[in-house]
């Protein structure tokens, strides 16, 4: 059999990984568009701040590859024919496969203005590289870094940028960072703890150009040495699209990870897969979703049918600040939200159907768990959601 997996990050490589304890003798070929076999995008910024050499960030050898018979390609899809079941490359390689698993996660989205030097994407290896030799270059200077984005890569950023002592600066295209997780006074809170810590804040301030040591929006020109762009991933594929494959914010997958083509599946940061702990269709973007998708993705193939239901998080320390997103932590989709609030702590519970589907917490890292394990097991909440706005209640109480 002919296992053909687009996307050699941790869940594309989990994948092979477990395709490979069940089938020695399986033909798996891994085609990734970046130069390096798995390295872990969670150690990056450890790198960059000199906690780890850049070896460390690297989670297989080559000689792993080997071992495990994988063949590691690094090229570009760029066309597929579902019909032919086959894939053609940028260098004119074409691989055929009988399953295809699309791992590829996305890609950053961009500005006219990505393109000048020393302005800074957050994805891969090389844009660690890229953003520690500027960080070297400004060592011992005074240094204005500006950040366009509000979600979680551009925490990355201003974690980056105030510890190497930069004069940080963030600029909102509206008012709100994390717009879609959290509302609008949580919002407002967690930017009076940035202020609080030396972040400046920027709202309805549109970036337009980057040149010259100027950052120019719409607010005016700015003095600007570096630049941290921050502004989401687009997981939409077009060759994908072109081939017939269903696509929304991400290819759409049904619960067990399998597209509307026969034998191709989609997992990982690309995938729009229908989750039947929440009722609805997500796509997620985080480490530990990733890696577990990919091995999900390998026992569909191999006829397990049972649906990806895991309860994922995603977090972020931004100086000494710790935010988390825990499970479908969507407040549109939320029948009500409660507040749990404790000095610079704070939590968000989201709530469908009288039970918990998700959370986001800050500066309560204690309760990730707790809430995983209550979203994870469908608990009613409706005889103590009263006590749940008590930021000293034990979350623990319900599992």
């Amino acid at each position: 059999m002919n296992i053909l997996i687009i996307g050699g990050g941790v869940c594309g490589t989990s994948a092979a990984e477990d395709i490979r304890k069940r089938d020695t003798d399986a033909n798996i070929t891994i085609v990734s568009d970046e130069p390096h076999p798995l390295y872990s995008r969670v150690l990056l910024p450890h790198y960059i701040h000199g906690m780890i050499p850049r070896e460390r960030v690297f989670l297989k050898a080559l000689d792993w590859y080997t071992e495990q018979n994988i063949e590691l390609v690094y090229d570009e899809v760029v066309a597929l024919d579902c019909a032919k079941r086959s894939v053609l490359c940028a260098t004119d390689r074409t691989f055929e496969y009988d399953k295809l698993l699309i791992a590829g996660g996305g890609t950053v989205n961009r500005l006219p203005l990505s393109q000048r030097p020393r302005a800074f994407h957050f994805q891969t290896l090389e844009d660690a590289d890229a953003i520690l030799a500027a960080l070297c270059e400004r060592d011992g200077e005074k240094t204005v870094a500006r950040i366009i984005g509000g979600g979680f890569i551009c925490m990355e950023f201003v974690d980056l940028f105030q510890k190497a002592d930069f004069e940080t600066h963030v600029h909102l295209k509206d008012d709100r960072f994390f717009g879609k997780i959290i509302d609008r006074e949580t919002s407002d809170y967690f930017a009076s703890l940035l202020q609080a810590r030396g972040v400046i804040i920027h709202a309805h301030d549109v970036a337009k150009e980057f040149q010259n040591d100027t950052l120019t929006t719409n607010s005016g020109n700015h003095a600007c040495d570096v630049l941290g762009i921050g502004i989401g991933l687009d997981a939409r594929f077009l060759w994908a699209m072109q081939a017939g494959i269903e696509m929304n914010h991400g290819i759409i997958a049904n619960a067990f990870l399998e597209t509307n083509i026969p034998d191709v599946y989609a997992a990982g940061d690309c995938a729009e897969y229908e989750n039947q702990l929440f009722g609805r269709r997500r796509r997620v973007g985080n480490w530990t979703n990733a890696q577990m998708q990919g091995r999900h993705a390998a026992r569909v193939m191999f006829g397990e049918r049972e649906p990806f239901t895991a309860v994922t998080s995603y977090s972020a320390s931004v100086i000494d600040i710790r935010i988390a997103a825990v499970g479908d932590a969507d407040p549109l989709a939320a029948d009500e939200v409660i507040a749990r609030k404790n000095g610079e702590g704070r939590s968000l519970l989201y709530m469908r159907d009288e039970r918990l589907v998700g959370a986001v917490t800050i500066n309560r890292s204690f309760e990730r768990a707790p809430l995983t394990k209550i979203i994870s097991a469908k608990t009613s909440v409706s005889k103590i959601k009263d006590r749940l706005s008590d930021p000293d209640f034990n979350l623990s109480e319900l599992i």
